[in-house]
């Protein structure tokens, strides 16, 4: 299982896209119960200014959740940092999952 990335620029997080993101994720998260293993981060501002949203590995195999990743064009990537020291917009946030989902950071 992998994670998965979905990156959006300045004017794609204006023009809401990443308002559409986190409602088709909630929209699946919820009815199956709010499984543990499924999160989904995000950093509002990486070095170039674009908002990522990061999809734990277990999202990657619910067909709901993979169309979803799809549909955003989502990139598989490596695990996110936490990166606890770095500006506040620039360090990560859970956005839907459990508190325990930080468990799956490196």
């Amino acid at each position: 299982m992998s994670w998965y990335k979905i990156e959006f620029t300045a004017e794609e997080a204006a023009a809401g896209k990443h308002a559409t993101l986190k409602d088709g994720f909630e929209e699946i998260y919820f009815p199956l119960g709010a499984p543990v293993e499924m999160a989904l981060f995000a950093r509002m501002l990486n070095e170039r200014g674009n908002s990522e949203y990061y999809f734990s590995p277990a999202c990657s195999v619910n067909s709901f959740m993979k169309a979803l990743i799809d549909s955003f064009k989502g990139t598989l990537c490596e695990a996110p940092k936490k990166n606890d020291n770095a500006p506040i917009s620039r360090q990560l946030a859970l956005i839907i999952g459990h508190d325990d989902a930080w468990d799956m950071l490196s």
